[in-house]
């Protein structure tokens, strides 16, 4: 730590020690921690349903949250996810991670869906998790369907994610179109990074090449 952090580290400490005498600081932090606590608990009360239906079908999770970035050993449960987040009445934050625990190659069969719900544009938690689930459950059948969605200025500034998806599956078709975009206000940045992506694995397989070729 240098002697400036330590400085700033030790300004801070005083400064927390001064806010604690601070009556108003206190009531305000304990107003801030309770509504937290509140919110906190309506979003528990509210999941229920859903944490009990995937009990039901054999996903034990305390929330649907706890299904997010984690080894995808629920696909059973898939369908029930999508069913609660098209019919569930849920609060944003809920409906946001039902669409990111959908966010796996196993929902390709419900891949309309998925886009259907995207299109709807019920909240931007939600809009950013159904990007997610369709860049990650697309195919290359889908490729067309994404350049639409990519490129329909109405939809949510998160179609950026299918940026990538358009390139692994896509082909010459999918290239073609990142090149394409290099330059778009939204697009042009994550094309250019899987443009460099695609570089960068050439690079490598010529360089094992010559290696071989030694």
């Amino acid at each position: 730590m240098t002697r400036r952090e330590q400085t700033a580290a030790e300004f801070m400490a005083e400064l927390e020690k001064e806010l604690e005498k601070d009556e108003e600081y206190l009531r305000r932090r304990a107003e801030r921690e309770a509504a937290r606590a509140a919110f906190r608990a309506e979003l528990d009360r509210a999941e229920q349903p859903l944490v009990a239906d995937l009990a039901a079908h054999g996903v034990e999770v305390e929330s649907v949250w706890d299904l997010v970035n984690r080894p995808n050993d629920y696909e059973q449960v898939l369908p029930v996810l999508l069913a609660h987040l098209r019919d569930g009445d849920y609060p944003e934050r809920i409906r946001a991670g039902i669409a990111r625990s959908l966010a796996t190659p196993q929902s390709n069969p419900w891949w309309e869906d998925l886009r259907s719900l995207y299109v709807s544009r019920r909240g931007p938690e939600e809009e950013m998790g159904l990007a997610a689930a369709l860049a990650a459950s697309a195919t290359e059948d889908r490729v067309e369907d994404l350049i639409a969605l990519a490129l329909d200025d109405s939809l949510s500034d998160d179609r950026v994610m299918l940026i990538k998806a358009i390139r692994r599956y896509g082909g010459e078709r999918g290239m073609r179109f990142v090149e394409s975009v290099v330059d778009h206000d939204l697009l042009g940045y994550e094309a250019r990074n899987e443009l460099k992506k695609v570089a960068a694995i050439e690079r490598r397989r010529q360089a094992r090449k010559r290696k071989r070729d030694a």
